[in-house]
């Protein structure tokens, strides 16, 4: 996946992608070419927006050459009117899938060339499964890339679906017991109240597996404790840390 924040990603850092090779996995996916407004462009664009939807969310970097799942170069694609091509893409997500889905940004990064690229950042959806209308199909992702789901798969969704609202239905229960027997840190006075709770939705994830490059990347100055040698399930090489 791309920097955490979207408006910094620029050209010097898709060119880092090629650098370090970093390969398509379940968080990232390259295209060549830019989807057009054919209808036979819209099922493999959603298949892509979907899967992700379905997993752990990622992005579809449009514009770049990729071989074997590795980026190879940027050729980018030619975008005549963004705002064109952004109503297009979003209203093929809001109208294509089922259920509805809003998760997602698109961008528009110039290049040095004459060509743009185009990212669209797909998150994690809390309203999954997901399936594409055209084709009934659900779509998932695995650290090779995109998959159809098969019924156990489709299933296993429906059922963490249900368990994540289940366990923020039961936090909520909880904190208003304990907020009504006054069982808080600092006791509240008498009187009317007004109670704002914020949730990490993230620590609800049980199926998200994070990239030891990522995380390496983003937080450089903490290794691990003590030396090992260790494999990233996302770009299947070895690395060493001595501490």
């Amino acid at each position: 996946m791309l920097s955490a924040d979207l408006e910094r990603v620029d050209e010097a850092s898709l060119h880092e992608l090629i650098t370090h090779e970093v390969r398509e996995s379940d968080r990232i996916e390259y295209k060549r070419e830019l989807p057009l407004g054919k209808d036979s462009d819209k099922v493999p664009f959603l298949s892509q927006v979907c899967s992700f939807a379905n997993a752990a969310g990622g992005d579809l970097v449009i514009g770049v050459e990729a071989k074997d799942g590795i980026p190879i170069s940027i050729p980018g694609v030619e975008v005549e009117t963004f705002d064109a091509l952004l109503l297009r893409l979003d209203s093929w997500i809001r109208e294509g899938l089922e259920p509805r889905f809003a998760g997602f940004t698109i961008r528009q990064i110039p290049m040095s060339g004459n060509g743009d690229v185009i990212v669209v950042r797909v998150q994690k959806s809390w309203n999954r499964p997901h399936r594409v209308k055209a084709n009934s199909v659900f779509y998932g992702r695995t650290s090779a890339g995109r998959e159809q789901l098969d019924l156990s798969h489709v299933r296993r969704l429906f059922l963490l679906s249900e368990e994540e609202s289940g366990q923020l239905r039961s936090l909520r229960a909880e904190r208003l017991l304990a907020l009504s027997m006054n069982d808080t840190p600092v006791s509240f006075v008498e009187g009317p109240k007004v109670v704002l709770q914020l949730v990490p939705i993230g620590a609800l994830r049980r199926d998200e597996v994070l990239s030891t490059q990522e995380l390496t990347a983003a937080y450089p100055l903490v290794p691990p404790l003590i030396q090992a040698i260790w494999q990233d399930a996302s770009t299947s090489k070895a690395s060493q840390y001595t501490r």
